[in-house]
């Protein structure tokens, strides 16, 4: 290896090694994996259904207070009770003003 003077090691020495020394490859490429096919995109959202008006109003202030701005839906559905909101890691919340079984029935 480069500025150690060590011999790069072998692949027939890992190959010929008990077989668990691959769980923790085996595990990092799962990890990588689902963390590229579970990355946020703009319609993966966690949504929150609120029929009462004025605790609709006041989570939708809370959000506001502690930084969060809302953004279009990508969806225009969610946009027409409810108010959308990311997070800096992409992700979306959806504060809904209407019972979820009126939701369902309008899908």
């Amino acid at each position: 290896m480069i500025g150690f003077k060590l011999p790069v090691p072998a692949v027939g020495m890992a190959v010929k090694g008990p077989w668990w020394i691959w769980i923790g490859g085996a595990a990092g490429v799962a990890y990588i994996t689902a963390a590229l096919l579970l990355a946020p995109t703009a319609d993966n959202l966690v949504v929150f259904h609120m029929p009462d008006r004025d605790a609709w109003e006041a989570a939708v202030q809370r959000m506001k207070d502690h930084g969060y701005a809302a953004v279009p839906s990508f969806n225009p559905f969610w946009d027409r009770q409810g108010i959308t909101f990311e997070d800096c890691d992409g992700y979306r919340v959806v504060l809904q003003n209407a019972d979820w079984h009126a939701v369902a029935q309008q899908s």
